[in-house]
């Protein structure tokens, strides 16, 4: 089976990638890119470098500097896409300790903080986007490991 591969540029492949490689780990796509099912490979490429991991939960999210507003279409699959789907709903804005769970998506996503990651993805704006609120898929990968 062929993995889709998703290019990083370099200092995010870099935040994911390590030292060490993260078990689990997010990244954050725009809106109608496709986006391989619950299970299947994802590679990750930055150059020459690539990890390579499965494909555990994915949801579409509404969020700004400080808050996750909604958390759409979650699909999650085994005993680690549970764990990450109720991570994802647990920093959802109004759930109790939500800004707590933010900063360890955010940290998951290999930003050490959830503004960064909403900076980062500010970069490259959707045609849906405002300054302060954007919409993504959040895709989360687990058993990631670096390719030689």
């Amino acid at each position: 089976m062929t993995a889709m591969t998703f290019a990083l540029d370099k200092a995010q492949f870099d935040r994911l990638a390590g030292p060490p490689v993260a078990d689990q780990a997010a990244i954050l796509v725009k809106i109608g890119r496709r986006v391989p099912a619950i299970g299947e490979t994802l590679q990750l490429k930055a150059g020459k470098s690539a990890l390579v991991g499965m494909i555990v939960a994915t949801a579409a999210i509404t969020f700004t500097p400080i808050a996750l507003r909604r958390v759409l279409d979650l699909k999650t699959g085994g005993d680690v896409g549970e764990s990450l789907g109720r991570l994802i709903t647990a920093a959802e804005q109004g759930a109790p300790q939500a800004a707590e769970h933010l900063e360890k998506l955010g940290a998951l996503t290999g930003f050490p903080a959830w503004y960064a990651a909403f900076a980062f993805a500010q970069i490259a704006p959707d045609k849906d986007d405002t300054p302060l609120e954007l919409t993504r898929r959040l895709i989360a990968i687990a058993g990631m490991k670096a390719l030689d």
